[in-house]
């Protein structure tokens, strides 16, 4: 897909999260980013990457989650994936309308993670699974981040 921001997390990193489902992995990206997404510029009142922007995509991949089988064949199936490769104009069109360095970041990351879902057909209703989870602990960080909660576990240091 074309979109000019490049996804910041390494295409091995996001292999071994949505591909391999490791979860360790998913943590620590989706604290960095979710983190990165919800602080507030200097001098603004809002996050960089709002809840609503993220919630109006997350309210899609919902809906496709509850409308994929669980089984691998059928026209369910099918259905399924094309609504969510459908997803990825979507995301770029909003891209495309924010200004937010972060936001382009964001779009990136999801584009290049449905790519990674849907390279192959045997696994992908498991690896979007692995996309959901990713998806969720990035909004989980980034409302802990937007709302001034830090994420850091006693005895790792301060990290803002």
């Amino acid at each position: 897909m074309a979109l000019k921001t490049i996804n910041p997390i390494p295409k091995n990193i996001m292999s071994k999260i949505i591909q391999e489902g490791d979860a360790q992995e998913l943590v620590t990206q989706a604290d960095k980013w979710g983190t990165q997404f919800g602080k507030k510029p200097p001098n603004k009142s809002e996050s960089a990457v709002s809840a609503n922007q993220i919630r109006a995509i997350f309210g899609t991949v919902r809906r496709i989650e509850m409308n994929w089988p669980t089984n691998t064949d059928g026209e369910g199936q099918s259905q399924a994936k094309r609504d969510f490769r459908l997803l990825q104009p979507k995301i770029i069109y909003r891209a495309a309308r924010e200004k937010a360095k972060e936001f382009q970041q964001f779009s990136a990351i999801m584009v290049d993670a449905i790519d990674l879902v849907l390279a192959d057909d045997s696994q992908a209703r498991q690896r979007f699974g692995h996309f959901v989870d990713f998806f969720e602990a990035i909004m989980a960080y980034h409302k802990a981040a937007s709302e001034g909660v830090s994420t850091v576990k006693e005895g790792q240091g301060e990290r803002r």
